[in-house]
């Protein structure tokens, strides 16, 4: 149960980063009115 704890947050804390540099790029495109995500 530890292990699969420990896996998961380690899985985690890779995805956030990769989320936010997405989220970042996505709203960097948005501002730049070249196209909308949404």
């Amino acid at each position: 149960r530890a292990l699969t704890f420990m896996r998961s947050f380690t899985f985690s804390n890779a995805l956030i980063p990769a989320i936010e540099t997405a989220y970042t790029f996505l709203v960097y495109v948005d501002d730049s009115g070249a196209v909308y995500p949404w």
